[in-house]
């Protein structure tokens, strides 16, 4: 079983369902097997849907279902934050406020260049273009803050 990049945890394995939908979804819109597997390589580095972890099948998913209603396909990153913390770090955005959000970004980030999701100006932070891990730690330390600060509610919990 593959491992997630700087963890000794184990990363879970696409489900059969996943990999099924990586497969009928593409036949929808019409692509031949070849296309497919184009757009696996682009977005992952892998050929085949076996060969995907949960997280990226989710993340592969997500731009497939944005096509198919026809949807511009979103920026991301394989290794990227999945929807569900994309939704609720949109929440703690605006709990903190853009300019504290990108702050708290960019002091994460520990000095990186910007273009990885780490706002160059203020209100510019961008939580798609993350590694998974860097916008788990944003999360967390949103949630911490809107905490200390009472701001803190049970939905942003979980």
């Amino acid at each position: 079983m593959p491992v997630l990049r700087g963890t000794s945890r184990p990363s879970r394995p696409a489900t059969a369902k996943q990999k099924q939908l990586l497969h009928v979804i593409p036949a929808r819109l019409g692509w031949s097997d070849e296309e497919r597997r184009e757009f696996l390589v682009a977005r992952t580095g892998k050929r085949s849907a076996k060969d995907l972890t949960h997280r990226e099948a989710t993340l592969v998913l997500d731009l497939l279902f944005a096509m198919q209603r026809g949807e511009s396909p979103p920026t991301f990153r394989a290794d990227g934050p999945t929807r569900f913390e994309l939704e609720k770090l949109s929440g703690l955005r605006a709990g903190l406020g853009p300019a504290r959000f990108d702050g708290l970004a960019r002091h994460l980030s520990k000095g990186r260049p910007s273009g990885h999701g780490v706002p160059a100006e203020p209100g510019t932070a961008e939580p798609r273009m993350m590694s998974g891990r860097e916008a788990r730690a944003l999360l967390e330390a949103a949630k911490s803050i809107l905490a200390r600060e009472g701001c803190g509610s049970s939905n942003l919990r979980r």
